[in-house]
This record gives C-alpha cells, structure tokens and sequence, in this order.
C-alpha cells in the first residue's frame, strides 16, 4: 500500500502467519481494507478457514493513494462484501475530515459507524477536535434520528455519538 509519505508492507506470508496466531490465541480481527483487493484476499482468506467468520470488514476512506472517500465507491464495496461475503458486518472509516460524512453514510447504508476520534486532529473541516477523550455524548437512535434530518430508518439499530456543538479548548 502506497501511503502518501511511505510504503506500507503485508507480505502474503506475514499476513498468513498473523492469520494463524490469532487463530491459535482466539482473535478475531478487524479487517481493514483500504484498497479493493484486500477484501477479496479476505475472502480468500476466510475459505480457506484463516479468519474466523463471519468477517468484520472496515473500509477504510480518504487517505491519499487510498480509497477516496466517495459515497458510490462505499456503496460498490458494500455491495461486492454482501456478494462475496453475505454473512459479513462491515463499518467504514473515514479519515480526518471525512469522519462524520463516512458515519452518516454508513447508518444509511446499515453498517456499523465508528465513533472514535483517535485518527483524526481535526472534528470537522474547520474545527480542531477536543483534547479530552470521551467528548460528546450517546444519545438514543430516536434521538439521532431527529437530529440533522436524519431518516429514521438510517439509525434504527444506532447509538448516536452527538459531538455537535464540541470546540476546540482555548489552550
């Protein structure tokens, strides 16, 4: 994978042999996926009984050189996770900026919504995201489904994380 300032590596051996410890010591990983082919590697993985199913994929979007974050491209590979993989639950990352535009998409679409802002120094494209950890607040998917005009039906199975509103700290 060609990130914009390195190469990051994953042999095919390496991947097997991580495949296999977390099997040995009962681990079931997240599949991150930042390009096409790494989900049907997974795929391949999993038949040939390496990853436990059903799978967890994490699509991972908007890092250069990566999968752009685009709301079409997301729905493509959902579409090729239910084809290849139907037993599979899935989220989507989206990095920096595209954070919450990547959640939203995914409580439309039915997936899983990560709500950590452990990737990202930014809240959204103009504010900082606070320091502490823990900011914002769970509110009830009736509640989100209120919130920004969200469609009900998006957040049916949905926790909220509401850190609208959040600043920066002054120091």
């Amino acid at each position: 994978m060609n990130f914009s300032s390195q190469i990051y590596e994953n042999p095919p051996k390496l991947v097997e042999d991580l495949a296999r410890s977390m099997l040995q010591y009962d681990v079931k990983p997240e599949i991150e996926v930042f390009d096409v082919a790494m989900l049907y590697n997974a795929k391949e993985l999993a038949d040939r009984g390496l990853l436990k199913r059903p799978c967890q994929v994490q699509f991972v979007m908007g890092i250069a050189n990566a999968l752009p974050a685009r709301r079409t491209l997301l729905e493509f590979l959902v579409g090729e996770l239910k084809d290849i993989m139907p037993d599979a639950t899935w989220s989507a990352a989206g990095i920096g900026r595209h954070q919450l535009e990547v959640n939203r998409w995914c409580l439309e679409r039915g997936g899983h919504v990560r709500t950590g802002l452990e990737d990202n120094i930014k809240f959204d494209k103009d504010r900082a995201r606070p320091q502490q950890r823990g900011a914002g607040r769970f509110v009830s998917p009736e509640s989100a489904a209120n919130m920004d005009g969200m469609p009900r039906a998006a957040v049916k199975h949905a926790v909220y994380w509401d850190c609208r509103g959040l600043s920066a700290p002054d120091n």
